[in-house]
């Protein structure tokens, strides 16, 4: 399965988020990335909280599992709770890129839930 087609399931929240397939997200190349932007905004924003909830989850459980690149991603996401959820994911990652990111976040974002966090 592409990742085009795997978006494509990820955007109908009939279907479930499986954890196997979630791994599909993990330590995903530039391009990968750069499809994942186009077709993010096409996922409703219940379900992109959804995704990043997971994918803390999982992150949290294995070790090997990256999606710091899409959390990173998804700081400037428009929904308030995928911003506090891409914040909550990248809590063990020691990229000293994310201070300014981060920084901007706790001191600007109009949503206290994603400057707590």
């Amino acid at each position: 399965m592409t990742l085009e087609q795997y978006l494509n399931i990820l955007a109908d929240k009939d279907q479930p988020l499986r954890h196997a397939d979630l791994l599909h997200l993990s330590g995903m190349t530039p391009e990968e990335m750069g499809l994942l932007r186009r077709g993010w905004q096409n996922i409703d924003a219940e379900r992109r909280r959804a995704i990043l909830e997971r994918l803390v989850e999982m992150a949290e459980d294995n070790l090997e599992a990256d999606f710091n690149d899409l959390f990173r991603f998804c700081l400037v996401d428009e929904n308030t709770e995928v911003r506090a959820k891409a914040v909550e994911g990248l809590w063990e990652c020691d990229d000293r890129t994310l201070l300014t990111p981060l920084a901007t976040l706790l001191r600007k974002d109009p949503a206290e839930k994603v400057r707590a966090a």
